[in-house]
C-alpha cells in the first residue's frame, strides 16, 4: 500500500470547531493552563510565576481554520493528534502546546467577525508525526499538504480526507431478513480542534437492501453534546448543544494538489446561515449575503484572504510559502523506516495580517539531511520582534534518535524558549497502572522552576486503547519549586 493510500485510510481531517470550548488568546499574555471542558485554569501564581489570564468565548458551531494541517484518527499507537476538547495546552499568543503528545500547534488570527452569526477565521497547523503502512513508516504531518476549511465546514482538503464517517463494517445477514448486507457501527466526526466523538457503538445501520435503522439519531458518547444523523453509512447533519446544524456538499477537485472540495451551510437555532461556496473561489457568505471572507487561492508561493471593513475599506491577509523538501532522521531500530527521499511541499514560512504585522515560521532542519526539514517547528518571529525557539529531546527513551518516542509517536521533550532566554520543558512519560491500562504524565517545568504534572489514561502499552475509548486527564498536580500547593 502507497504512503498516500495510507493515509487516506487512517486520517481525518478537522472540519468543524468545537462550540462551548473554542478560546480566543489575548495579547502575548501565556493562557499557561488550558483545561478545557474538565478543568478550567487556575490564574494563580506562585512568587516564581505571572498572572495570567484566559478569556473563554462562546461561538457558534464553528470557528474558521485556514490551511488547517491534515491531522488523523488512527486506530494503533498514535496518542491522537490535534486538539480535543478535553486535553489540556499550554497556550501563548499564537502557540499551543499539546500536554497529551508535546506536538506544537500555531494559531494565528485572519479576522474576527461580529454579528447575527459571528465568524473566526484562523490559520492554524499542528505539527505531528504518525506511523503510516505497510510498509511502516514515518509520515511527518506537512506531507499531507494543508487543507482550508471555514468554520465548520471544510474546503479544499487533501486527497482522501474523511471528515465524518465509521470505524467498523462487516458483511452480515440483513436481522429483519432479506439477504446479505453490511453492517456498519462506530460512527464519529471531527471537530476543527482535532477532537473525533463517537456515537454508541451500539449504534448500527445496514445497506441496502435492509435499511432498516435509517435515519439513526443519536447524541455522541463524551458529553459535548453533538448529534450525529445517519442514513445507511452516511452522517448527513451533525447538530450542536445549542442547536446549530450543519450540512455539507463534496465535490472532486484538482486545486492545487487537493483532492477533495467541500462547501455547505450551518444555520443556527435562530435561522441565521452561514455558508461555504463548494466551488472557486470558495467565498464564505454571511446570513445577510455578504462575503465574509474570499479565498483567492493558494499557489507553491502564496495565498490570500480578503474582506471588506465596516468603512467599505478592503483589508486582507497574505501567506508566504517556500517549498522545502520534507525528510526525517529518527533512525529508529528496527523500524519505522524514515520518511526518505525528501518530498517537496510549500510550507508557510510568513503570514502578513491586516494591520502590516507579520509572523515568521521556521521548521527543524532534518538530523543527516541538511538541506531538508522535518515539518516540525522550530520557530516563531514575532510581531513585537521577540522569538520563540522549540527544541526536539529524546530524553532517555530508547528506540530512535532526535526527539520521537516509536511506540506512542510523541515528542519525549520539548523545550520552548523566548529570545530572552526563559525556557519551559515538558517531559512525557509513560507507566503501567493496571492489567493493560498505562497512564501518560506529562511533566512541565516553567521559567521560574515551578512544576504542573498532568496525568492521562485510556492508553496502553502500545499507544492509545481502541476508539471510542478517549485519552482523559485525570489529574493535575502543581508544585511552587519542589512544595507542592
Amino acid at each position: 500500500m502507497s504512503r498516500r493510500c495510507a493515509q487516506s485510510l487512517r486520517s481525518l481531517s478537522f472540519p468543524f470547531y468545537d462550540l462551548l470550548h473554542q478560546r480566543q488568546l489575548k495579547g502575548q499574555r501565556s493562557l499557561e493552563h488550558c483545561l478545557p471542558k474538565l478543568f478550567h485554569p487556575d490564574s494563580g501564581v506562585t512568587a516564581h510565576t505571572r498572572r495570567v489570564e484566559q478569556e473563554w468565548r462562546f461561538l457558534p458551531l464553528f470557528g474558521l481554520a485556514a490551511f488547517l494541517l491534515y491531522a488523523g484518527l488512527t486506530a494503533n499507537a498514535q496518542v491522537a493528534p490535534g486538539t480535543p476538547s478535553f486535553v489540556p495546552q499550554d497556550c501563548h499568543e499564537f502557540d499551543c502546546i499539546d500536554l497529551l503528545n508535546n506536538n506544537v500547534i500555531l494559531n494565528a488570527t485572519i479576522r474576527n467577525k461580529s454579528g447575527l452569526f459571528p465568524m473566526n477565521a484562523m490559520l492554524s497547523m499542528d505539527s505531528y508525526m504518525q506511523i503510516t503502512g505497510p510498509p511502516f513508516a514515518w509520515w511527518p504531518s506537512t506531507t499531507a499538504l494543508f487543507g482550508y476549511t471555514v468554520n465548520n465546514i471544510g474546503v479544499l482538503l487533501p486527497a482522501g480526507s474523511k471528515q465524518t464517517g465509521f470505524l467498523n463494517s462487516a458483511s452480515t445477514t440483513c436481522p429483519t431478513g432479506g439477504g446479505s448486507t453490511t453492517k456498519y457501527w462506530n460512527f464519529y466526526f471531527v471537530t476543527g480542534d482535532g477532537a473525533s466523538h463517537f456515537l454508541p457503538a451500539t449504534d448500527v445501520t445496514y445497506a441496502s437492501p435492509c435499511n432498516n435503522n435509517s435515519p439513526l439519531i443519536d447524541s455522541v458518547i463524551d458529553g459535548t453534546g453533538y448529534v450525529l444523523t445517519i442514513n445507511n453509512a452516511m452522517v448527513s447533519t451533525v447538530q450542536s448543544s445549542g442547536g446549530a446544524t450543519v450540512v455539507q456538499t463534496s465535490v472532486s477537485c484538482g486545486f492545487d494538489g487537493l483532492g477533495t472540495c467541500y462547501g455547505g451551510t450551518v444555520t443556527d437555532s435562530n435561522g441565521n446561515v452561514l455558508a461555504v461556496s463548494d466551488s472557486s473561489p470558495f467565498d464564505v457568505t454571511d446570513t445577510m449575503g455578504v462575503t465574509a471572507l474570499a479565498f483567492s487561492g493558494r499557489s507553491t508561493t502564496s495565498s490570500s484572504f480578503a474582506w471588506n471593513d465596516v468603512t467599505g475599506h478592503q483589508q486582507s491577509v497574505s501567506v508566504a510559502h517556500t517549498t522545502e523538501g520534507i525528510a526525517t532522521g529518527f533512525s529508529c531500530s528496527p523500524g519505522p523506516a524514515d520518511y526518505y527521499p525528501a518530498v517537496n511541499e510549500a510550507l508557510p514560512t510568513s503570514i502578513t495580517f491586516a494591520d502590516g504585522r507579520s509572523l515568521g515560521i521556521s521548521y527543524e532542519t532534518t538530523p543527516g539531511h541538511s538541506a531538508d526539514t522535518t515539518g516540525r517547528v522550530a520557530g516563531l518571529t514575532l510581531p513585537e520582534t521577540g522569538t520563540v525557539s522549540y527544541t526536539y529531546g529524546q530524553g532517555t527513551v530508547s528506540g530512535c534518535s532526535n526527539g520521537i518516542n516509536g511506540t506512542y509517536e510523541t515528542v519525549p521533550v520539548l523545550t520552548r524558549k523566548l529570545g530572552n532566554g526563559d525556557t519551559t520543558t515538558y517531559t512525557l512519560t509513560y507507566a503501567n497502572t493496571s492489567g493493560s491500562n498505562y497512564n501518560a504524565t506529562n511533566t512541565r517545568v516553567d521559567p521560574g522552576g515551578n512544576t504542573t504534572i498532568y496525568t492521562f489514561s485510556g492508553l496502553t502499552s502500545t499507544g492509545n486503547q481502541a476508539p471510542p475509548v478517549a485519552q482523559l486527564i485525570t489529574e493535575v498536580q502543581k508544585y511552587q519549586g519542589t512544595a507542592r500547593y
